[in-house]
């Protein structure tokens, strides 16, 4: 079987990207979510300890939760 060149294995991964454009990841958006999440975790967690809505429902307390559980299982 001879070789693919890396243009031709560029082009076609190109290709085959350029297909699944329009299609939806959600692991990947739930990553993206996390990271960023983690990154601005506490300025989160003080505007949704000022916002009255988000008392009520006690976001900043559910956040913190998800954020213990994502946290510990990324350090089994």
């Amino acid at each position: 079987m001879p070789a693919i060149s890396d243009y031709d294995m560029n082009a076609m991964l190109a290709e085959e990207s350029r297909l699944h454009t329009t299609e939806f990841n959600t692991n990947c958006a739930l990553y993206e979510l996390y990271t960023y999440a983690g990154k601005y975790n506490e300025q989160l967690i003080v505007t949704l300890e000022e916002h009255e809505l988000s008392q009520k429902q006690r976001l900043a307390y559910k956040l913190e939760q998800v954020h213990n559980i994502m946290a510990a299982d990324a350090n089994p």
